[in-house]
């Protein structure tokens, strides 16, 4: 197959720089010439450069060029097997537009040489995050197997592709930072290129970009806990917008011989989580789930979900340092109505907490949220029917009307 019509993976290395070290692949056939992660001198015992970490994160901007992959050396056949069988058939349902590829190693990989046999998981302070702390961190009763011992902080294109995104990820980097030493877990910080590869959005990927940041890492980390947003009820490979609604399905097949993919958290609802968190006294102090800025603005869907469950069991009082709690009041009742409207199950489970608390939706935010309902509709049909660019030209006008109306 020529050159051209593959992408191929090679010339795996270790290098230290600047009191980090680096490991890296090169890459042809993409639009960079090279995937990097990197991690403090402390920890280059745990990069692994096999080409497990390299596959899983560039599986999706193959599959969207429709290149077959060629791997310059061995393989995980436990994860050559799931990326086949389970991985692309999976994305292909969810993402369409994706092609279906090949992924071609040369042989199957035998060992992995391990130095630690660390348990790991995301910190990033969100609800989830937080969940995962309390059941496998803080429970006396989960097992040894079980229990954190490693967090990670992943810079894989979760803090945006805006002129402050160096300027986020520093400030979340802090707070992690402190939630990591009050706690008493050691942190890896693991800063990666990969985001520059993808054009696709972060909420349609982040599985695979945070699943690769274990299997850099997994002459070290034997197992990663996935705080998965999703409940069991939410579980779907339809197509839509959010990957994490196939998390357990997906980890299960991106596990190797010697990383062990466990999805955790799927067992509450996000109303439960809320309320899980509400009594966690480190969360009343580093609670972060803002989508725009990072200081919890207030407005955004995840601040606004999160302060009507709080506010709906009387315990906002607890975080109300944490949010914009005057620009949440000024718009709380239009968000209520964006709420009801959405087809989404943590929304639907959002409301019927608020109507269980006896805190609404008022018979005004329902007519509110029948317009919302009736113009996204027309949205939606708009989009189908027109060509490209007029369908992103009315995506940028809803975008903007949603801005206007929660000032």
């Amino acid at each position: 197959m020529p050159e051209a019509s593959v992408v191929k993976i090679s010339h795996a290395t270790i290098q230290r720089r600047a009191g980090r070290v680096e490991l890296a692949w090169r890459v042809d056939g993409l639009n960079q010439r090279e995937l990097r992660f990197t991690v403090a001198s402390g920890y280059e015992g745990f990069l692994d450069d096999g080409y497990e970490a390299a596959v899983v994160a560039l599986l999706i901007p193959a599959m969207q060029v429709g290149k077959n992959i060629e791997v310059d050396g061995p393989l995980s056949g436990r994860l050559l097997w799931g990326l086949s069988r389970g991985v692309i058939p999976i994305l292909r349902t969810q993402m369409p537009e994706l092609s279906r590829i090949e992924v071609i190693p040369v042989g199957e990989r035998s060992t992995v040489q391990r130095v630690e046999r660390a348990v790991a998981t995301g910190l990033s302070n969100g609800v989830d995050s937080l969940t995962t702390c309390l059941d496998h961190l803080s429970d006396p009763s989960v097992p040894t197997s079980l229990r954190v011992t490693h967090f990670l902080f992943n810079d894989v294109g979760s803090h945006g592709d805006s002129g402050n995104t160096e300027s986020l990820r520093d400030r979340r980097l802090a707070g992690v930072s402190a939630t990591a030493e009050e706690l008493g877990v050691p942190l890896i910080y693991v800063e990666s290129n990969v985001s520059d590869f993808y054009s696709l959005p972060f909420l349609a990927t982040h599985t695979l970009l945070n699943v690769a940041v274990p299997m850099a890492l997994q002459r070290g980390v034997r197992r990663f806990l996935y705080s998965s947003g999703s409940d069991f009820g939410e579980i779907s490979v339809r197509s839509i917008a959010d990957i994490g609604l196939a998390d357990p399905l997906l980890l299960q097949f991106l596990s190797t011989e010697w990383l062990d993919l466990v999805p955790v958290g799927n067992e509450y609802t996000r109303v439960e989580k809320v309320l899980k968190i509400a009594d966690f006294e480190l969360a009343t102090r580093r609670l972060d789930v803002c989508l725009r800025s990072g200081h919890n603005c207030g407005i955004c869907r995840k601040c606004v979900q999160v302060l009507l469950i709080l506010e709906a069991n009387d315990t906002l009082e607890r975080f109300e340092h944490l949010f914009d709690l005057d620009a949440y009041r000024r718009v709380r009742s239009r968000n209520v109505s964006w709420i009801v409207a959405s087809d989404d199950i943590s929304a639907i489970h959002t409301v019927d907490f608020l109507r269980e608390q006896r805190r609404g939706p008022t018979p005004v935010e329902h007519a509110f949220a029948l317009f919302i309902r009736v113009f996204t509709r027309v949205q939606n049909w708009l989009r189908r029917v027109l060509p490209a660019q007029a369908a992103r030209l009315i995506e940028r006008v809803s975008r903007t009307l949603r801005r206007r109306i929660l000032r």
